[in-house]
């Protein structure tokens, strides 16, 4: 090989084009060679989760809350989630950092407080659910009236929670019925009789999801009957519907009653509120129960002895939730959930949110 054929290929393999080197074009610095990047693909969107995945989606919730996972636990609402407590003294709270903060300061009030469903009912993108807290108030408690001291007594309650989920699979609004009266009750701050805390759950709990089939729409048209029956103030119809051993747990009643005694209050409050009517918002069924969220109206024109209620003249909305559990075309178990404060508030016998007479007493 001669010295020039020798100098030319030297010269080839320094100028020779290869990834991250330069070359000189007429004395200017050729631009440097970037390969091309994959696009980085978009994060993939939750599925909507469907029946007994929602329940178990609604389960873990409360597990996150009961471990105090807060970040999980707010990951359970929507940024823009609503939380409402109708017909009570309680404010709605608007937003996730709202809503998270609420139950940061119910669990601060009672550290060991625990919490879960009862029954769940899975129809679309609703969950319906009774369920039960319990827990120690070991610190003071923001309440609708006014901050409550540490009482060191304990609450165990059923409440009734309706959750609407977004399909990110997030609350994307929530109505929660219960009474104000109990839980005050259980920490030794009204003399009335409430019931006493729960010590525990449910032996068993139940979770259903509704098929939407003939056995479901006969309970939901059993359930309007009943509701039809009512507001005709038939009493012979609504006995006809009530199964002879028939439970009546009403949240804001002291124990549970039969059937006899559930008539019998059943027809003071015609007398008492001579104008009642239950409206009906919606109702769902799964299995052999029905779910129903409604409004009960009416104008107290006379005494309620079972309620030691006097005529007051006043009117009343009651925001309410009811469960009704049936077997053979009639209704075995009635739950009904509202608060009591709310309508108490209503009747002039308490006096409104922010109103210092108002506040809890001082032990």
């Amino acid at each position: 090989m001669n010295v020039q054929r020798l100098m030319a290929l030297l010269a080839i393999a320094l100028l020779g084009a290869t990834p991250g080197c330069k070359k000189k074009d007429n004395g200017k610095e050729a631009p440097k060679v970037t390969e091309p990047t994959a696009p980085t693909p978009a994060p993939e969107k939750p599925k909507p989760l469907e029946g007994e995945a929602l329940a178990a989606r609604y389960q873990q919730c409360w597990d996150d809350w009961n471990q105090r996972k807060w970040d999980d636990f707010g990951n359970c609402y929507a940024e823009d989630a609503v939380s409402e407590y109708p017909g009570s003294p309680m404010p709605k709270a608007q937003g996730r950092d709202a809503v998270i903060a609420r139950n940061k300061g119910y669990a601060k009030a009672m550290p060991d407080a625990k919490g879960g469903p009862q029954l769940t009912l899975v129809d679309g993108r609703t969950v319906a659910a009774i369920t039960m807290v319990q827990g120690t108030q070991t610190a003071p408690l923001e309440g609708p009236m006014g901050k409550i001291p540490a009482t060191g007594k304990k609450i165990g309650m059923l409440s009734a929670h309706v959750v609407e989920f977004n399909d990110q699979n997030q609350v994307a609004k929530e109505w929660w019925y219960q009474d104000t009266t109990t839980m005050v009750g259980q920490l030794g701050l009204v003399k009335q009789p409430v019931r006493p805390a729960m010590e525990k759950g449910w032996d068993q709990t139940v979770t259903l999801v509704s098929k939407g089939d003939d056995a479901e729409k006969a309970n939901i048209d059993l359930f309007n009957q009943t509701t039809d029956a009512y507001n005709k103030q038939d009493a012979k119809a609504m006995d006809a519907l009530m199964a002879d051993d028939l439970v009546w747990s009403e949240a804001a009643g002291p124990k549970d009653v039969n059937k006899t005694e559930a008539m019998t209050g059943t027809k003071q409050m015609w007398k008492a509120f001579p104008d009642s009517k239950i409206t009906i918002d919606q109702t769902h069924a799964a299995g052999d129960y029905v779910v129903a969220t409604g409004t009960l109206t009416g104008t107290n024109k006379g005494d309620m002895p079972s309620m030691k209620l006097k005529k007051t003249g006043k009117s009343v909305t009651l925001p309410f939730m009811q469960v009704s559990q049936f077997k053979d075309g009639k209704v075995t178990h009635d739950w009904l959930f509202y608060d009591g404060a709310g309508m108490a508030q209503q009747l002039g016998l308490m006096p409104p949110p922010g109103d210092d007479k108002g506040a809890a007493p001082k032990k």
